[in-house]
């Protein structure tokens, strides 16, 4: 009985270092993918690039080619509401800043995920489930696609960097050239159209409406509005 009980504990002593192990290991090797995907990715004032995009408030434009800003929010009160406007404003205020300096060493990065292949919309569970769960006081609409959210803010980049963006031109004219209607074509050429707007006309032939007109010019709808001036998201579904 002894010897078993001596066996059985040290079975059970070996799975345990087993399991921490490889615990360790899957930690470690987490961790080496992260440091190298921060290392891919050019760094400003000490920060990789992602979380400046990050901090920045997308430009979308709606498969009805009206422009819209996001990511959208509801709110549990106007003074949840407020406060949130005014933290996305100055984030996205000191972002741009920063991107407006950036160099070309930016823009093999932007263009990435400006043509990322639209996938089934990501959406960011936790922070829905922390506003359902009343532990704050503003969360994401719900349906709200974050991947969209990620090609609008590499949008803005460009759109900040202007004629520093023009390296992208010639790549941004292939795709506006391309008789299609998907998230990819309207980012690109609504991109051609801020930043190059002769190659823009170029590529497009005159009068033409759907995937040919000018993005976030559709009949009836508002003029585009460039993103450094639009300032924070408005506010969506108080009272929550």
């Amino acid at each position: 009985m002894i010897l078993v009980v001596r066996l059985d504990s040290m079975h059970i002593s070996r799975s345990k270092r087993f399991w921490m192990a490889s615990g360790l290991l899957l930690l470690g090797v987490v961790g080496v993918s992260v440091s190298l995907l921060l290392q891919s990715e050019p760094n400003y004032e000490g920060r990789p690039l992602s979380y400046w995009l990050g901090r920045l408030e997308a430009t979308v434009i709606s498969p009805a080619h009206s422009l819209d800003h996001g990511p959208n929010h509801q709110f549990r009160n106007q003074a949840a509401a407020i406060t949130w406007i005014a933290r996305s404003a100055e984030m996205h205020q000191r972002s741009a800043q920063v991107l407006r300096h950036a160099g070309p060493e930016c823009l093999p990065v932007l263009f990435a995920r400006l043509t990322a292949k639209p996938r089934p919309p990501r959406r960011p569970f936790l922070r829905e489930w922390a506003y359902a769960l009343r532990l704050t006081d503003f969360g994401p609409m719900p349906g709200q696609d974050y991947g969209e959210v990620r090609r609008g803010q590499a949008l803005t980049a460009i759109l900040l960097l202007d004629k520093h963006a023009a390296p992208l031109v010639p790549q941004l004219a292939a795709l506006a050239a391309e008789d299609n209607d998907d998230a990819v074509h309207r980012a690109a050429s609504y991109a051609l159209y801020e930043i190059a707007p002769k190659e823009f006309r170029r590529v497009r032939s005159p009068g033409k409406t759907g995937p040919g007109a000018e993005p976030g010019r559709a009949a009836n709808r508002s003029q585009p509005v460039r993103p450094e001036t639009n300032g924070a998201s408005a506010a969506a579904g108080t009272g929550r």
